[in-house]
């Protein structure tokens, strides 16, 4: 039996499809904000702190809000594309969803440490005792991103059969870290460049873009829907 809209809902003329999708697309917006902040979060904590290290900060805080942003982006377009993205596309939400997840852990981490010093900045005073742990965590949750992002690109690709904004940037973000780590094992990597890298988010600001990409993708494809095409 097809589902009918209830009285109330038919008097008040709303559309319980379209309202889904309103929320859907908010879920691309989120993704697409989360993203250019979370990018621009390590360059505006640099400017601010400089390299002095820091249990948290204010900016640990907002990148966190700003992964749970991407995360429910991905959410939105699990929910979008879902019936048709194929494996691929299910392995790529996957590991996207698992690297966020594990990234807005670290970053909630540091952020539970300024919320407990009354929002304000935590310097470090020595080192960190779960440190190593720490890092390989960071590694672990930026390998899934990115391994994730290159096949949420790869799907695209194969979902669209041609080549979009959406799929070359999500490919992308993967693409550039894997050149960085390869220019590096190979020593063609310059000392100012790979000490921007680790200091910085730099090889991963096309997985921002990726992320962005993603976002749009999920509001155009809303678009798509409410439009009945």
């Amino acid at each position: 039996m097809e589902d009918r809209p209830s009285d109330s809902e038919t008097t008040r003329g709303v559309n319980p499809r379209h309202g889904s999708d309103g929320r859907v697309a908010s879920t691309g917006t989120a993704a697409i904000v989360g993203a250019l902040l979370w990018a621009a979060a390590p360059w505006a904590k640099r400017a601010v702190y400089g390299d002095r290290p820091y249990v948290g900060t204010e900016f640990d805080l907002l990148s966190f809000v700003c992964l749970v942003a991407v995360g429910v982006g991905v959410a939105g377009f699990r929910a979008s594309f879902r019936p048709e993205y194929g494996r691929l596309g299910a392995v790529g939400v996957a590991s996207t969803g698992a690297g966020v997840a594990l990234l807005a852990a670290l970053a909630g981490r540091s952020a539970l440490a300024v919320v407990t010093a009354g929002f304000r900045a935590v310097p470090a005073m020595g080192e960190d005792p779960v440190g190593l742990i720490l890092t390989f965590a960071s590694v672990a949750g930026l390998g899934l991103a990115t391994l994730g992002a290159g096949a949420l690109g790869a799907a695209l690709r194969r979902l669209t059969d041609r080549w979009t904004l959406a799929a070359a940037s999500l490919l992308s973000g993967l693409a550039v870290p894997v050149l960085v780590l390869v220019l590096r094992a190979l020593s063609l990597l310059p000392l100012s460049v790979g000490t921007l890298v680790v200091r910085t988010n730099v090889a991963f600001l096309p997985l921002s873009l990726g992320w962005v990409a993603l976002g749009a993708a999920v509001r155009s494809r809303t678009r798509v829907d409410e439009s009945g095409g």
